[in-house]
């Protein structure tokens, strides 16, 4: 009887640890999918952030160039008129001095 039952507690034991192998396997193979997938969405998401913040400091760089030459168009404008004042001034000035001369 004795052989008998050291057999079936062998067999007990060696489909336990079987068992416990399968468990540990799955519960491996799943925990490795979750990290993976956790890591992708970090990653993913650390990228979107990352796109977003240069897509920002890209937007903010071109409106502050695009200002500053509004800015320096504007000052040329004025300057141009400037000038058309002066020449519209000086040609009715020699135009006066004509018909009165």
């Amino acid at each position: 009887m004795k052989i008998v039952e050291r057999e079936a507690n062998s067999g007990r034991k060696s489909i336990g640890s079987r068992y416990q192998r399968e468990c540990f396997r799955v519960l491996w193979h799943a925990f490795q999918s979750k990290s993976l997938a956790t890591s992708t969405e970090v990653t993913q998401a650390i990228t979107l952030e990352d796109i977003q913040a240069r897509d920002l400091g890209l937007l903010l760089a071109t409106s502050t160039e695009v200002t500053q030459a509004i800015t320096h168009l504007s000052g040329e404008q004025v300057e141009i008129k400037a000038r058309i004042t002066n020449i519209e001034q000086s040609v009715l000035a020699e135009r006066l001095n004509v018909f009165a001369g």
